[in-house]
């Protein structure tokens, strides 16, 4: 077996790179599990902010700042200073009353269409060994400080406004990573 080699020099501007480029990050989600939003049970309803959970949140980016959600540990907007960022969400949730879920990013009031993550499960059937999972990364750039959220959606066609989430995946498998680029 061989590996060929290339080299990069040509596009390296448009290369992720963490040499010289990681200006701080924001992390949560370490697999901690807790009732979603404190609710018992976990419930998530839909076109309300969608929270993220962790005991211990990272926050290296000089000036952002986190809004606490409805229960202790949980944060649902972040405020970033101006900048370039990289923004990556994993979502994962037993989804026993939707066929799926979406979060859609918001940056203050306005929704933007770039970041959307969604979940599907199309028999609407809780599954505790492999829970479906949504993933979602893109750069974005910030003239002056915003700040940014997901409100949560139930997939199209679904009537139900409550999402049960029995064994807590939403805590436990859901991350959020901000890195600052510039």
């Amino acid at each position: 077996m061989s590996h060929n080699l290339y080299t990069l020099n040509s596009v390296a501007g448009n290369v992720f790179s963490y040499h010289g480029s990681n200006k701080g990050i924001i992390y949560l989600g370490r697999g901690e599990s807790a009732n979603y939003a404190g609710t018992s049970p976990s419930t998530i309803t839909t076109a309300n902010d969608y929270e993220f959970y962790d005991t211990n949140p990272i926050n290296t980016i000089s000036g952002a700042t986190f809004t606490a959600g409805s229960a202790s540990n949980w944060y649902k907007a972040f405020t970033l200073p101006a900048g370039t960022y990289e923004i990556s969400l994993s979502l994962s949730a037993e989804t026993t009353t939707f066929s799926g879920l979406q979060l859609w990013m918001y940056e203050g009031a306005s929704f933007n269409g770039n970041c959307i993550v969604q979940i599907l499960n199309p028999t609407g059937i809780a599954s505790t060994t492999n829970p479906p999972v949504g993933n979602v990364c893109k750069i974005f750039q910030y003239a002056s400080t915003t700040t940014i959220k997901w409100i949560a959606y139930r997939n199209t066609g679904d009537t139900a406004t409550t999402q049960l989430d029995p064994n807590n995946v939403l805590s436990s498998s859901t991350f959020l990573f901000i890195r600052k680029l510039a």
